[in-house]
């Protein structure tokens, strides 16, 4: 969905970090062969940001989530044109998503690939400041980090 605010196009995303003993859980989408990205997808109309995560969530793995902290906000404007604005929360149930081969999401097959990459692992993850925080250890922080 995206929204007008005086005239300029926003859309609004929210994902989810599912962190476990080093791993982090991580999708591709078809059409991008280079990055990884973290579960979640876009705001509906009239939906709560925390319905929007839990619902992007079950769709893509059909596992409820429960919903921790908010750890990261991310502000970026694409090539389009459009300004995008990110929220990145903590699942806390992330025992539930360890065997990949259980998941059973309606939307799955939006997902060209679903893996759990480790700290040490090279991989492109955008925004850049997380795959860095994951690296170095400091994803679940108990600040919010602002990036863009």
């Amino acid at each position: 969905m995206i929204y007008y605010i005086y005239g300029k196009k926003i859309k609004i995303k929210c994902r989810g970090i599912i962190f476990y003993e080093g791993k982090l859980l991580l999708v591709k989408h078809p059409g991008d062969v280079e990055n990884y990205a973290l579960p979640g997808g876009k705001l509906e109309y009239g939906e709560k940001i925390l319905d929007t995560i839990k619902r992007e969530i079950l769709e893509e793995f059909g596992i409820k989530s429960e919903i921790g902290r908010l750890l990261y906000v991310n502000n970026y404007i694409e090539k389009d044109g459009i300004n995008y604005i990110e929220f990145f929360f903590e699942i806390k149930n992330v025992k539930d998503f360890i065997s990949i081969d259980s998941f059973n999401g309606i939307y799955k097959d939006e997902l060209s690939e679903i893996v759990w990459k480790d700290q040490k692992d090279e991989i492109k993850i955008l925004p850049e400041q997380i795959k860095i925080d994951f690296q170095n250890g400091k994803l679940l922080e108990q600040e919010v980090k602002f990036v863009s």
